[in-house]
């Protein structure tokens, strides 16, 4: 649920601070700790203040038959930004995540370059921050352009924030050089993401 819509009943603030607003999300499936359950959700000033039965608000969306909840977390997409923006960029990728209701995406390396160093995983974020919609998470490839013969720079990827590597549709199909990854990666405290397949 697209929520940026909803907050036009918010009279203007003086000052230069936000609009005091309130809203209730209302008879929404809401996907808590506790595990699923039909409630009401007060939002005021942007934050969650209360979960609970027949609550009011200035304003009030029914969401029956809706799931509520803090934001989805995609940690497979394919947003092909840099070198492939004719099937789809960042910015594109990020409005059909929010508009799915997800806050934050894992980017795949399967970019032309691949992300295969820290420089690429950097450009990846700035652009997801740019847009400003979801948060934007690269993956870095296990192997160099995700060709399956030399490691990427796992170390610079590390450094620039990536914790996921994945060559993603490209398996690694060298045993010796997958394990040698993965131990590597896991020293780090990074996770391996490999499809579990022999193309051959």
């Amino acid at each position: 649920m697209e929520l940026r819509s909803e907050w036009r009943f918010c009279s203007d603030s003086s000052e230069g601070r936000l609009p005091m607003c309130e809203l209730v999300l209302q008879g929404g499936v809401v996907l808590g700790p506790d595990g699923p359950a039909v409630a009401d959700v007060l939002i005021r000033e942007g934050r969650v203040v209360e979960v609970g039965g027949q609550l009011r608000a200035e304003k009030v969306i029914d969401c029956g038959g809706a799931l509520v909840g803090p934001g989805f977390v995609d940690l497979h997409v394919h947003f092909r930004e840099p070198g492939q923006e004719w099937k789809e960029d960042i910015e594109s990728g990020s409005r059909s995540a929010s508009a799915g209701g997800f806050t934050a995406v894992v980017a795949m390396a399967n970019t032309e370059p691949a992300t295969d160093a820290g420089h690429l995983a950097r450009y990846v974020q700035e652009r997801g921050r740019e847009v400003g919609l979801v948060d934007v998470i690269p993956a870095g490839a296990i192997t160099l352009g995700r060709n399956g013969e030399h490691l990427a720079h796992l170390d610079e990827l590390w450094k620039a924030g990536v914790r996921l590597f994945s060559d993603d549709g490209s398996t690694v199909q060298d045993a010796g050089l997958l394990r040698h990854a993965m131990e590597y990666i896991s020293d780090l405290g990074g996770t391996v993401a490999q499809h579990a397949e022999d193309p051959g």
